[in-house]
């Protein structure tokens, strides 16, 4: 393999690839947004993801944990009932990563919850929680 214009790879002696700094690097100009970008200059929608910190996030986890250990299973015995590793359950636990649908019914099953009533009892409690609060335009 021999040098490439911008010297960005190249080969050893032995024949091995190199990596050296990229020494005429340039963003290509499609690549950067400006401020008159359609995607930077969005109106906010009324439903948009949450952050993964979101007080509603950390009362699903807290509800997920509390489940858990109102069962007597610690953190490996879920992550052996899931084929996971223990880490897998602390991260969605701390709020680390989030649960995707498929994982949160894999989760309830696990935990002998029906997916479905758990998340219509969740629900209902944060949308009572929330009904004090202003709200949200459409």
């Amino acid at each position: 393999m021999g040098r490439t214009a911008d010297g960005a790879l190249g080969t050893s002696r032995e024949g091995a690839v190199v990596h050296r700094p990229l020494e005429n690097h340039h963003i290509p100009k499609w690549v950067i947004p400006n401020r008159d970008s359609q995607w930077l200059n969005r109106t906010p929608c009324a439903i948009s993801l949450t952050s993964l910190h979101s007080p509603r996030n950390q009362a699903l986890r807290d509800r997920l944990r509390s489940a858990r250990e109102s069962r007597g299973i610690t953190q490996v015995d879920l992550a052996l009932k899931l084929s996971k590793p223990q880490s897998f359950v602390s991260k969605y636990e701390t709020g680390e990563r989030r649960l995707d649908v498929l994982e949160f019914a894999e989760v309830c099953n696990a935990l002998s919850l029906d997916a479905a009533d758990f998340l219509r009892d969740f629900l209902a409690d944060v949308a009572g929680a929330g009904a004090g609060r202003k709200a949200v335009r459409r």
